[in-house]
């Protein structure tokens, strides 16, 4: 295994592990008859065998257990007027909407029971998605819904960005950025911590200059 890492001309990627249950043809099924109908395991599990199911009455059972510990954790945990931690507050309103989990929905769903929520996941997603889209057209219009939010937050940061108006709308508009020179400034700090109290300035332009 070393020899091969040491041989290898690029990093091996490490390969999921699938692991494939009896079951897995059959989720969609069963998913569809605990949402709609709560059919009782034995039924289900005799249903399964006439489409060809294999496996074990056991089987279907602890999948059942498994699924409506699920349900009861996530439709339980926050009740009507009961809103989530913080952090899971800030990761589904900044989160892109195609990367979210059910359980994410439903939590996303608690929060945009409240209005003043449902306008703030407005403007954060219209925010994201004018950054990933390089949309310049789309920046004033998101600073005049900012500040007609009534959100002090949102007003805050669209007034920090108006005192850098010129340099946000380049970088929505242009290719340019500092990416480079924060990397090496990042760098730079990153040699004098590990030299720190053992090194002097000469050997510290010799590592910043160095080139393997």
């Amino acid at each position: 295994m070393v020899r091969a890492l040491y041989n290898a001309t690029e990093f091996p990627e490490r390969q999921p592990i699938s692991r494939f249950s009896q079951l897995d043809p059959y989720l969609d099924y069963l998913n569809s008859q605990m949402e709609t109908h709560k059919v009782p395991a034995k039924q289900l599990w005799q249903d399964l065998i006439e489409q060809g199911y294999t496996g074990s009455y056991s089987q279907v059972s602890k999948w059942i257990t498994g699924f409506n510990k699920q349900r009861t954790r996530t439709t339980e945990a926050f009740p009507p007027g009961r809103l989530p931690g913080r952090d899971i507050c800030l990761r589904l309103l900044t989160a892109q909407p195609e990367s979210l989990t059910d359980d994410d929905i439903y939590l996303l769903g608690v929060l945009m029971s409240i209005p003043v929520l449902q306008q703030l996941y407005t403007l954060v997603q219209d925010f994201g998605g004018m950054i990933r889209q390089r949309n310049v057209e789309a920046f004033d219009a998101w600073l005049q819904s900012c500040e007609a939010s009534h959100i002090q937050a949102c007003q805050l940061f669209a007034q920090s960005l108006m005192q850098d108006y010129e340099a946000v709308r380049a970088a929505l508009s242009t290719d340019w950025s500092n990416g480079q020179t924060e990397g090496q400034v990042h760098r730079l700090k990153l040699l004098k911590r590990q030299m720190y109290g053992r090194a002097n300035l000469d050997l510290l332009r010799i590592r910043v200059c160095y080139k393997p």
